[in-house]
């Protein structure tokens, strides 16, 4: 019975714009490689991310999120029974990054909506002021000649590649404020790296796969960062915190925790 309430809560929160969004000005994707746990240089995980610029704000998400969600939303509204839903759940592709992070040009806000849960997590905050140093060097990404610059974001150090030939001062996740377009960024312990795989003008023949996250909770930023945090290293408090849920034994005993690693990109405390 839960699981059909979590179906029906999640196909309430979810409304799809690929119909509807055809302004898109221009559309950079990106592979993205993360390593899950910082001690294990063999543990990474890879998921390819969109940024789509508009004329107004920008959109960045997982594209295999979306398309997941897009399946699950397809199941849902098919009335496909449960037990052909949890066979399909790898199409979800549930481990995908789930963030979505709107950043609005005008008042440099960003929307960061996160689906932790059926029901989205959403909190506001302003674009970051990243302090870049603009380097010499140089080095050709999908036939553009970019400039290198490094800076230290939120506990980790980075150098990123971007072109003055794009001149939308975004890159992936949160970064931004080089005079050109990202097009690749990592680490300098390699456990975080965005590159560029495709540059799209103006993209009259892809439709857009986001799905806007309806009727999020605002919570605190920290709120959220927390509950992501419990969702990998202790799920069943996880499942305590967002749903009630305590996991027991038939005989009565409480299941044992699990502690795995985490290795988030954000180490800030705020």
């Amino acid at each position: 019975m839960k699981k059909i309430f979590i179906l029906v809560a999640l196909l309430s929160t979810l409304k799809t714009n690929a119909q509807l969004d055809t302004n898109i000005l221009f559309l950079c994707k990106y592979n993205y490689i993360k390593q899950t746990d910082s001690t294990d240089i063999n543990a990474k995980f890879s998921d390819y991310m969109y940024l789509e610029i508009k004329q107004n704000q920008s959109q960045f998400f997982s594209y295999f999120r979306q398309k997941g969600l897009q399946k699950m939303y397809k199941n849902m509204t098919e009335k496909v029974d449960i037990q052909t839903a949890s066979q399909n759940r790898a199409t979800y592709y549930e481990k995908n990054e789930s963030e979505v992070i709107t950043s609005v040009f005008k008042t440099k806000m960003q929307k960061v909506s996160d689906m932790i849960t059926s029901s989205p997590y959403c909190y506001e905050q302003k674009m970051p002021t990243i302090k870049w140093q603009v380097q010499k060097d140089t080095q050709t990404i999908l036939k553009q000649l970019c400039q290198k610059a490094i800076a230290d974001y939120k506990g980790r150090s980075y150098f990123a590649w971007f072109t003055s030939n794009i001149p939308y001062s975004l890159g992936p996740w949160e970064f931004n404020g080089l005079p050109g377009l990202i097009l690749k960024i990592s680490d300098t312990k390699s456990q975080f790296i965005f590159e560029a795989t495709d540059l799209i003008s103006k993209p009259k023949f892809e439709k857009s796969v986001f799905f806007m996250y309806d009727n999020c909770k605002e919570v605190p930023k920290m709120r959220v960062k927390e509950l992501k945090r419990l969702k990998v290293v202790d799920y069943l408090e996880f499942t305590k915190q967002t749903m009630g849920i305590t996991v027991n034994y038939s005989n009565g005993g409480t299941a044992t925790k699990v502690i795995r690693p985490y290795n988030p990109i954000d180490l800030s405390n705020d």
